[in-house]
C-alpha cells in the first residue's frame, strides 16, 4: 500500500544546454598579512563549480570534545560576502582585535563574473569601498600587486550587477522608498547564521553587523519574486502606478487635514459648507 494517498510526478531538473557555468561564482579566496607581492597567504580556500560543502576535519581518535563550532565556517561565508560588497564581515570589536593582530591583513578573491576572472582586494581593517580594488584576472595574487590590480572597486560591482540584474525588469521597494539593487539580492543568497531561519523573509540579523539594510516582509518578499524572474515588466510597471496613487491619496488626505485644522483655528467654514 503506497506511503501517500497522491503520489508526487517524476521530477527532472534539466541544466540549460546554453549555460556552461553559473553567471558568478567564487573560485578562490586567500588571507594575507599585508598587501605584497612578497606577502605569503595565511589562508587559501579553493572553491569549484556546483556544490561546496565546507565541513570540519575528523575527529582525532580517542577526541572527546564537541567539534564542529568556532572553526570559521561562517566567517569563511562572512568573508566571501564582504568581497561581493557586503560592507563589514565581523562586527566592531571584532575589528578591533584584527587592527591589533594583522593592522596590514587583506582578503583577496577571484571571482569569475559572466566567465570573466575578477579579482578582488579588500582590507580586514576598513569596510571603505575607497580602500578597497578590483581588476580583471584570472589569479588572486596579482591582486598583491598594486600596479597590476588597481582599479576602484566599483567597477567590479558595476559587472556583478550587470550579470545579474541585467536582465530583469526596474523594481522599486515601495517601503524602502528605493530601487532594488544587488545588495538585495546578496541578502537573500546569503541568509544571516544568526536569523535562524526565523522567518523566510528575514534574511539579516542586527547581532551580524554586516552593514546591509534590513527589510520589510513585503519587500523580501519582492526581492525573492524579482530574483527568480516571476516579476515580469507590465506588474513593475503596474506597482509603480499603484505606488503613485496611494501616494497622491495621502498627499490629498494630508492636505484636507490640514485645511480642516486650519478653519477650525480661525472660525471659518468647514469643507462641508457649516461654521464652527
Amino acid at each position: 500500500m503506497p506511503d501517500r494517498l497522491f503520489q508526487d510526478e517524476p521530477f527532472t531538473l534539466v541544466p540549460a544546454a546554453d549555460r556552461p557555468e553559473p553567471t558568478f561564482w567564487v573560485r578562490r579566496l586567500a588571507i594575507v598579512e599585508r598587501r605584497s607581492p612578497e606577502a605569503e597567504p595565511i589562508r587559501v580556500v579553493g572553491l569549484h563549480k556546483g556544490l561546496n560543502i565546507v565541513r570540519v576535519a575528523d575527529r582525532p581518535a580517542g577526541e572527546t570534545r564537541p567539534v564542529g563550532h568556532s572553526v570559521g565556517k561562517t566567517l569563511l561565508t562572512r568573508l566571501i560576502r564582504y568581497c561581493l560588497g557586503e560592507r563589514y564581515f565581523v562586527r566592531e570589536d571584532v575589528t578591533a582585535r584584527i587592527v591589533r593582530l594583522h593592522p596590514e591583513g587583506h582578503v583577496l578573491a577571484e571571482i569569475v563574473v559572466r566567465g570573466v576572472g575578477w579579482v578582488v582586494v579588500r582590507p580586514l581593517t576598513d569596510g571603505s569601498r575607497a580602500a578597497a580594488f578590483s581588476g580583471r584576472s584570472d589569479d588572486w595574487r596579482e591582486g598583491l600587486d598594486a600596479s597590476k590590480v588597481q582599479g576602484p572597486y566599483a567597477d567590479f560591482e558595476q559587472a556583478l550587477a550587470e550579470a545579474v540584474l541585467g536582465g530583469l525588469p526596474p523594481l522599486h521597494l515601495p517601503d524602502a522608498k528605493r530601487a532594488g539593487e544587488w545588495l538585495d539580492v546578496l541578502g537573500w543568497l546569503g541568509r544571516d547564521q544568526d536569523c535562524n531561519f526565523t522567518h523566510y523573509n528575514v534574511w539579516r540579523s542586527k547581532d551580524a553587523a554586516s552593514g546591509s539594510r534590513e527589510h520589510t516582509r513585503h519587500d523580501a518578499s519582492l526581492i525573492a519574486r524579482w530574483s527568480l524572474g516571476l516579476l515580469d515588466a507590465a506588474e513593475t510597471r503596474l506597482r509603480a502606478e499603484h505606488e503613485q496613487l496611494l501616494t497622491q491619496k495621502d498627499d490629498a488626505e494630508r492636505r484636507v487635514r490640514e485645511e480642516t485644522e486650519a478653519s477650525r483655528a480661525h472660525g471659518t467654514c468647514s469643507p462641508h459648507g457649516s461654521r464652527t
